[in-house]
């Protein structure tokens, strides 16, 4: 997903059947194909210059192309599928995925996307996934719901829960093969230095029923080095 490119002859005839679908009430026939022409040859066109009036002094700088709006919205709903997936199975990989969907949803709100571009980039995202049987939940991710995403509003707590069980189980089964008293309360009080710095992260604190869950957790820990 990371090396995602948009390739047009692909989505060409969907890109028509949406445009088609938008306009069709109030443009004739000659406009409709005009307004789709002239929208697919500014996709193809999507080369960007960056260029300075020097009799002026100001710096010109061109709007974002279609192109670049729904390929960022794309790349940003392959992340939201990606962050609900079973690939993500440790503190570490979800911090990692969850600071780049806070970035990329930064960006995109600076390129002010419409309305259609977000429906192109979710149609296309759809397409693939379902191409590819990779399964996304468009129950919850409906098309509204990806333009007016915000963090901590889609269930991500139940991840983070998931993730938090897989954890304890594993040190669980891990702390079960010390030998040594020493070396076990070792490992342990590593566990709870970790639990504490994990309270701290961004995405946790957005959740105070998960911190809860951390506090119990550190105080079964606690126990076991007394």
């Amino acid at each position: 997903m990371a090396g995602f490119e948009l390739n047009l002859d692909d989505y060409k005839p969907l890109i028509r059947k949406l445009l088609k679908e938008k306009f069709k009430e109030n443009k004739t026939s000659d406009e409709l194909n005009a307004i789709i022409e002239n929208f697919l040859n500014s996709l193809e066109d999507n080369k960007i210059e960056n260029y300075s009036n020097s009799k002026e002094g100001i710096a010109v700088y061109p709007a974002f192309s279609d192109e670049d709006i729904i390929h960022s919205i794309t790349i940003f709903i392959y992340k939201i599928q990606l962050l609900y997936s079973s690939d993500i199975e440790s503190f570490y990989d979800y911090e990692k995925l969850y600071i780049e969907l806070i970035d990329t949803h930064k960006n995109i709100l600076k390129m002010q996307p419409k309305h259609f571009q977000y429906e192109i980039a979710y149609n296309i995202c759809l397409n693939n996934l379902k191409h590819n049987n990779i399964y996304f939940n468009t129950d919850l991710f409906t098309l509204e719901r990806i333009i007016n995403w915000k963090y901590a509003d889609n269930n991500e707590e139940i991840i983070l829960s998931n993730i938090l069980n897989k954890f304890i189980i594993y040190w669980d089964n891990v702390l079960k093969t010390y030998v040594r008293p020493s070396a076990r309360i070792k490992r342990i009080q590593y566990l709870i230095d970790r639990l504490i710095t994990l309270k701290q992260k961004p995405f946790i604190l957005a959740f105070p029923s998960l911190i809860q869950e951390i506090d119990t957790q550190l105080n079964e820990y606690t126990k076991l080095t007394t």
